[in-house]
């Protein structure tokens, strides 16, 4: 393993950016506390994107957004687990995707409890007759779950994938973007309030969080040129594929 990702995962790249993931944390779920709290900028929001459902263009491109974008999350961090088991220059990318994976697995239970826990209760049914969204989930709306997974996918490569050289920037920033349009489609199919869409991105920082001191202990009892990373790699990287697969039919 290339020791500059060794070494950010074994904790000695300092307090700094472990600081920077706990604020972020806090402030998103702060916020958007503040804002379920603010009830009539959240309902007047969702009000403004009826103007989604007036536009057939626009309403096909979001739910295809929101239908397909966790799959290219995941299809594309698979991809790169690949190539970088031929390049070595991306090595440094792997340990970042695994702890990646490890924060969606455990976003993805914590999520679900946490929507079952709180319960709060779908735009369409609050806010019936005054949006144009008039479909009800079966499941509870905070925090929002596509939110959630797309950001524990991304989030924690976006925070701890050291430097690659122009490739790593460019992976990093269309992650964020396809991410972002995941959550931000949520809002505009008025499936889930703004709250429910910041309530995600804040927990899934506060999950890099808790999915960080795992991975690091079992990196940190790597070493540099062991087979074995090369098969565990593919398996993550085949992990990552499956699931592309998967959420087709989910």
């Amino acid at each position: 393993m290339n020791n500059n990702a060794k070494a950010t995962f074994s904790g000695n790249f300092g307090k700094q950016r472990i600081i920077f993931i706990t604020v972020c944390a806090l402030a998103l779920l702060f916020f958007s506390v503040l804002m379920w709290g603010i009830k009539e900028a959240e309902i007047g929001f969702l009000i403004w994107h009826n103007s989604v459902f007036e536009n057939p263009a626009a309403l096909a491109w979001w739910k295809w957004i929101t239908r397909y974008g966790l799959n290219i999350i995941c299809f594309t961090e698979g991809l790169i687990i690949f190539i970088s088991l031929k390049y070595e220059r991306l090595r440094v990318l792997q340990p970042a995707l695994f702890c990646a994976l490890v924060t969606y697995a455990i976003g993805w239970l914590a999520g679900d409890a946490l929507k079952e826990w709180i319960g709060r209760v779908r735009p369409a049914a609050e806010l019936a007759g005054q949006i144009a969204n008039t479909y009800v989930s079966d499941s509870p709306s905070y925090p929002s779950g596509h939110a959630t997974k797309a950001m524990t996918l991304v989030l924690p490569y976006v925070f701890l994938a050291p430097k690659a050289g122009a490739a790593g920037r460019v992976i990093k920033i269309f992650l964020m973007i396809v991410a972002l349009l995941v959550s931000y489609s949520r809002i505009t199919l008025q499936l889930h309030y703004p709250s429910d869409i910041i309530a995600g991105a804040g927990l899934a920082c506060a999950l890099t969080l808790v999915a960080l001191p795992p991975v690091r202990m079992m990196i940190s009892k790597w070493t540099p040129g062991f087979n074995a990373n090369k098969y565990f790699y593919m398996y993550i990287g085949s992990v990552f594929l499956f699931l592309a697969v998967i959420f087709l039919f989910i």
